[in-house]
C-alpha cells in the first residue's frame, strides 16, 4: 500500500511539473469587467441591441480555457459562444483595442441585407447579436509565442440560424457616436497573418504613444 502511495505521488510530481501553469495570470477583475462590458455595450447600443450583463461564471470559463491554451493543450469547442484574440508579447494590454477591432473590422466586410458570415465578420455579428443576454471575459498571459489572450463567452449564441436570423439580429449602425477616448487607433486583426516585421512596427506604435500620453 505504502509503495502504491508513493508511485501515485510520483505521477502527481511529474503532471506537475511538465503542465506548469503560466506564472503571470490576470484573472478577470472589476476593472476588466467593466472595460470589457462597457466597450461591447456602447457597440450594442450603436446596432440597436440590448445591454449585455457579466457573468461571473462564464468568466471563470473562459479563465479555464485560456489557461489550458497557455499551456499548450488543445481546446474542446466552448459550451457557450466564443470570440478569441491573441496579441503578441510587445503590445500594450487594453482589452478593448481588441473589442473595438471585433467591431471595427467586422463592419467593414458586412452585408446586413444579404448576410455573409466569415471569420472577420462572424466576430462582430456575435458581438452586437441581439438575442444574445450575458457575457463573460478573461485574460491570461503566457505560454504561447502570441501570448496574450482575451476570451468572452456568449450566451445565448449568436451566429445561428438562416439569414432570417441575421436579419434580426444584426442591425445596421443606428447611431454616429465618436470612438471612446484613450483607445489607439492601432489595431490588430489576429485572424490575418502578420509578418515578424508588422508585429514589431504594431507594438513600436503603440509604445510611442503610450510616451507621449506621460509626457502630457
Amino acid at each position: 500500500m505504502v509503495n502504491f502511495l508513493h508511485f501515485l505521488l510520483s505521477i502527481l510530481m511529474v503532471i506537475t511539473t511538465t503542465t506548469s501553469i503560466p506564472t503571470n495570470v490576470l484573472r478577470y477583475t472589476s476593472d476588466l469587467e467593466s472595460s470589457a462590458l462597457k466597450m461591447a455595450n456602447i457597440y450594442r447600443k450603436e446596432h440597436n441591441a440590448t445591454a449585455l450583463e457579466w457573468n461571473a461564471t462564464m468568466a471563470e470559463y473562459a479563465l479555464s480555457r485560456a489557461i489550458m491554451y497557455a499551456i499548450g493543450n488543445t481546446n474542446e469547442r466552448s459550451k457557450y459562444a466564443e470570440i478569441i484574440s491573441l496579441s503578441d508579447p510587445v503590445s500594450l494590454w487594453d482589452p478593448r483595442l481588441h473589442i473595438r477591432d471585433w467591431r471595427t473590422s467586422g463592419i467593414k466586410r458586412y452585408n446586413f441585407t444579404h448576410p455573409v458570415v466569415n471569420k472577420v465578420t462572424k466576430r462582430f455579428t456575435q458581438l452586437v447579436w441581439k438575442n444574445t443576454k450575458r457575457m463573460g471575459c478573461a485574460w491570461v498571459s503566457g505560454g504561447k509565442p502570441w501570448q496574450h489572450q482575451l476570451r468572452c463567452e456568449f450566451w445565448p449564441p449568436g451566429n445561428i440560424g438562416f439569414p432570417n436570423s441575421y436579419l434580426a439580429n444584426v442591425k445596421p449602425l443606428e447611431t454616429k457616436q465618436k470612438p471612446p477616448t484613450g483607445i489607439s487607433n492601432y489595431t490588430m486583426d489576429v485572424d490575418d497573418l502578420m509578418t515578424s516585421y508588422h508585429i514589431a512596427a504594431f507594438g513600436s506604435a503603440l509604445i510611442l504613444e503610450r510616451l507621449e500620453r506621460l509626457r502630457r
